[in-house]
């Protein structure tokens, strides 16, 4: 929890942020990963659209294997919270 307050106001009972909580390091790699899994996902289903005109069934199997491994990934982890408890609150 981040505490917001208007210019001026006294925060000096809270302790400080640590640098990856000033960074906000966890938000950036987490959407990095769930920009390359939507990527590979669409990359994968037309690469299915492709094996089915084409009647490759190895790599059809493939791609439906790859495609319901980013679902099961994502969903696996965009279901998990992502709290530190390590700090409660902080000042900027």
């Amino acid at each position: 929890m981040h505490a917001l307050a208007k210019p001026g106001m006294d925060l000096e009972g809270l302790p400080v942020c640590a640098p990856n909580q000033r960074r906000d390091m966890h938000t950036k790699i987490e959407n990095t990963l769930w920009n390359l899994n939507l990527s590979l996902f669409f990359v994968t289903l037309f690469i299915l659209a492709m094996s089915f005109i084409s009647s490759n069934y190895f790599v059809m199997f493939g791609s439906l294997v790859v495609m319901i491994a980013t679902y099961w990934t994502g969903y696996h982890y965009l279901t998990k919270p992502t709290i530190s408890f390590k700090r409660i609150s902080c000042r900027i």
